[in-house]
């Protein structure tokens, strides 16, 4: 995930393995302008040229070629490690990054929210084999766990892939559940 900081996260067989944080795209660049005595803030940008001619484009490809290798460098140790592997970009300066990486590894801007999707979908399907409880359920929940957020209406009425609201506090989810 590239954005206010680069994350690699390990997964194997749908589980975490583990992960690394460093910064992302907009820190290195600030951090070379705040720490040092006379380097100019330059932000990411297309156009650059790799050495750089001048301050501005050594700066620039330094940063953004820096964070291309970075991750070209986790995906030839994953691929010492595993057969195949897949990497992916993501977050809000993949589109600046992916092409940086050689095809390495390709631009998935929407992974975050199909993945929050994906778990929707599941957790509807799980509490629609509940959905025959009495709407008489503490909160008008769909079953009686505490932390379900799904109301009998809401899990009745959703079809897969349709846009989803769930209540949250100031939209009546804390009234729904008797708090506030």
């Amino acid at each position: 995930d590239t954005g206010s900081a680069l994350t690699i996260d390990e997964v194997t067989g749908g589980a975490f393995r583990g992960g690394s944080i460093s910064p992302g795209l907009s820190m290195r660049f600030r951090s070379l302008h705040e720490y040092t005595g006379r380097l100019p803030l330059v932000t990411k940008r297309s156009g650059f040229t790799f050495p750089g001619k001048t301050t501005r484009d050594a700066i620039a490809g330094g940063v953004m070629m820096g964070l291309a290798y970075e991750i070209i460098e986790y995906i030839r140790t994953f691929e010492k490690k595993y057969h195949n592997p897949v990497a992916v970009i993501t977050g809000g300066d993949g589109g600046d990054i992916a092409p940086l990486t050689g095809g390495k590894a390709p631009l998935y801007p929407d992974l975050v929210t199909e993945g929050l999707n994906f778990l929707l979908e599941a957790n509807v399907e799980e509490h629609k084999s509940r959905a025959g409880v009495p709407d008489g359920t503490p909160g008008n929940r769909c079953c009686r766990s505490e932390k379900c957020l799904f109301t009998l209406r809401q899990v009745r009425h959703w079809k897969p892939g349709t846009a989803w609201h769930v209540p949250h506090p100031g939209h009546g989810w804390n009234k729904q559940r008797g708090e506030g």
